[in-house]
């Protein structure tokens, strides 16, 4: 989605907050989520057993490191980006046009694309091979 932004002359969150108010109200705005248990146990997965050092207090490979893991996330919501609720990220949006799930990437590219008037249309398979070789 990124390469998007970058090719089509797109927006990102932050220089959308400096737009006007009247310019706000033309862009049509859309984000995608994610399954929020699959991203809570990903955000698990990437910040305790591949970020060793981050995460000494847990056992990692357990029940009980994830047990852990998840209390302390209830007890500090948002410390880190991976485990925010992803509704944190949508603020300062007037509104948001579309919210679609990671998991139908193609079909809601497909309505990007054409609410967008992009010929042709986007496809995931365009922005894979777009992202290659970026971090």
């Amino acid at each position: 989605v990124r390469v998007l932004l970058w090719n089509y002359g797109g927006k990102d969150a932050e220089t959308y907050d400096k737009l006007p108010l009247h310019k706000k109200l033309t862009y049509f705005t859309f984000a995608f989520v994610r399954d929020p248990v699959s991203r809570f146990i990903s955000a698990y997965d990437e910040i305790c057993l591949k970020l060793h050092d981050s995460c000494s207090f847990y056992d990692r490979i357990s029940s009980k490191g994830l047990k852990a893991f998840l209390n302390y996330t209830i007890q500090n919501p948002c410390w880190d980006e991976h485990v925010c609720e992803q509704m944190s990220f949508l603020q300062g949006f007037l509104r948001i046009d579309m919210i679609a799930d990671i998991s139908n990437l193609s079909t809601a590219l497909t309505y990007i694309s054409s609410r967008l008037g992009f010929e042709p249309p986007v496809s995931p398979d365009m922005i894979e091979k777009k992202n290659e070789g970026f971090s």
